[in-house]
């Protein structure tokens, strides 16, 4: 038998995006998924926020802290100066002004879950 657990994270949240476990049975040579469960969710960070209140500008919580940790990256230590801009920014901010781009956000919270039993889906249900 073997337990299997798989998770897809997002860096700008502390949840998941998705999770799946899979339990799995090796008997006489032949292999069966026995059993198998899992989730896919996306506006979960915006929905705690909001039952948090995040909005309010004196409650600070621990999700605010794993958030910020998790957007933290290392940096290197660099010849220049720290208020100077490099080439490449000052480059990317020209072609940012050009393209207007922005990246699709979900307000609503949305996501499905699913079971499986001996390989065939017996339950599937949206969030």
């Amino acid at each position: 038998a073997a337990l299997d657990i798989d998770t897809i994270a997002d860096k700008n949240s502390v949840w998941p995006r998705s999770a799946n476990a899979k339990l799995g049975l090796h008997a006489l040579g032949y292999h069966m998924d026995v059993f198998e469960t899992g989730f896919r969710v996306e506006g979960l960070q915006a929905m705690i926020d909001s039952l948090l209140g995040k909005n309010t500008d004196d409650k600070k919580n621990v999700f605010d802290y794993l958030k910020r940790k998790s957007q933290q990256r290392p940096t290197a230590a660099s010849p220049w100066n720290s208020n100077q801009r490099s080439l490449h920014d000052i480059e990317m901010d020209k072609i940012h002004e050009k393209l207007p781009v922005e990246t699709r956000r979900h307000n609503e919270p949305r996501g499905h879950m699913f079971m499986k039993w001996f390989g065939n889906e017996i339950r599937f249900d949206q969030l």
